[in-house]
């Protein structure tokens, strides 16, 4: 939804049309809620996977800084790293062993967010309350 309504001022530049504004969104919002399903799936069966998207999720992070520096990193440059590390997790994740995959259990939704509020909050035990 915060997609949604993050994306209407982008679009009300392109068009006034109310009708275009709402499919538009409706449209995003349905796509994204498709790819959530696919990606949970993905993560599940592929177990490297979760790793390779936080790389990438990293290296996006360190080319925005790097662009707010001055340090301007190609597109071809950006797009090769990122089909690379997914393409790798991917690749990695098909030929690992059995064991491995029989030993991996994704990690459940809201993980990094409780990690983060826990820090924010000063708990020092490691586990939530």
């Amino acid at each position: 939804m915060l997609f949604a309504v993050d994306s209407i001022p982008a679009v009300l530049g392109v068009t006034s049309d109310p009708f275009v504004v709402y499919t538009s969104n409706i449209a995003a919002v349905v796509g994204l809620r498709s790819l959530y399903q696919l990606l949970s799936i993905a993560v599940s069966d592929l177990v490297y996977l979760e790793k390779a998207v936080a790389i990438v999720l990293g290296f996006v992070g360190v080319k925005l800084g790097a662009e707010v520096l001055g340090v301007e990193v190609s597109s071809a440059l950006s797009l090769g790293v990122i089909v690379a590390t997914l393409g790798g997790g991917v690749g990695l994740s098909l030929l690992a062993s059995d064991e491995t995959k029989a030993e991996y259990e994704p990690s459940p939704p809201g993980v990094v967010l409780k990690f983060f509020s826990n820090l924010v909050q000063g708990d020092k035990g490691g586990k939530g309350s």
